[in-house]
């Protein structure tokens, strides 16, 4: 003859069950969700390296430009329209999965003035140089300057603004005048001109590498507040 179970003792053994069908749901479930989502955050959006340049990049453009980083170069640039689709999404797959380390950004307006690249040992890289050779014809056919940054002058205010004017001087963008740093006639050697961004006195200063080392330019005295500049026309 069966002996019934107390109603206490079933109650238990309910409750007993349902805990370990929840736990068993919420191991295997939780297990599902990781392998879907294999995430986690980053500890910072900047390497170290990155991080100081910033810095740095900060204080030798002032209030003059706006910076982004990690900026993908299908962002900054776009495919002009083409007779052949094919041809089309060619160029666009070139450019959507590139970035760039930084970019420079009229104040106003937010047009893309300059692409700066933080050069490192990867550049010794092949594939690494094949990227850059592309991103240079890329930037170059648009009208974007594009601006490698020697990793061994990252942390040098005045070389990565020398490097800035030299680059931006050389190449006609098509922007309003207040978007280039020499966007005023010279001046001539003797007579300091004032800022034509914040009308302070400038004084003179050399260009001291690359290509134009050893050309005079007037430079804004309230640098690295203001990033005036103008050319000086005679010597």
């Amino acid at each position: 003859m069966d002996i019934p179970l107390p109603w206490w003792v079933l109650i238990a053994g309910t409750c007993l069950a349902v805990a370990v069908a929840v736990a068993a749901w919420m191991f295997f479930s939780g297990r599902g969700s990781e392998q879907s989502y294999p995430y986690k955050k980053r500890r910072s959006l900047f390497t170290d390296s990155e991080r100081a340049f910033l810095e740095t990049l900060e204080h030798a453009v002032g209030e003059d430009y706006r910076i982004f980083a990690k900026v993908r170069a299908a962002d900054a640039l776009s495919v002009r329209a083409l007779p052949d689709r094919g041809q089309w999404q060619r160029a666009w797959e070139k450019i959507r999965s590139k970035h760039f380390d930084f970019l420079l950004c009229d104040t106003e307006n937010f047009i893309p003035v300059a692409a700066l690249e933080l050069d490192d040992a990867s550049g010794d890289n092949p594939r690494r140089s094949v990227r850059d050779g592309f991103l240079e014809s890329a930037c170059r056919a648009a009208g974007l300057a594009l601006v490698r940054i020697p990793a061994e002058n990252k942390g040098s205010v005045s070389e990565i603004r020398q490097q800035l004017l030299e680059e931006l001087e050389e190449l006609d963008t098509g922007q309003q005048p207040q978007a280039e740093p020499f966007g005023m006639e010279g001046q001539d050697s003797d007579s300091p001109p004032a800022c034509p961004k914040c009308s302070s006195v400038m004084v003179r200063r050399r260009i001291n590498k690359g290509p134009r080392t050893g050309r005079m330019f007037w430079s804004c005295s309230r640098f690295p507040r203001c990033w005036g500049a103008l050319p000086i026309q005679s010597e």
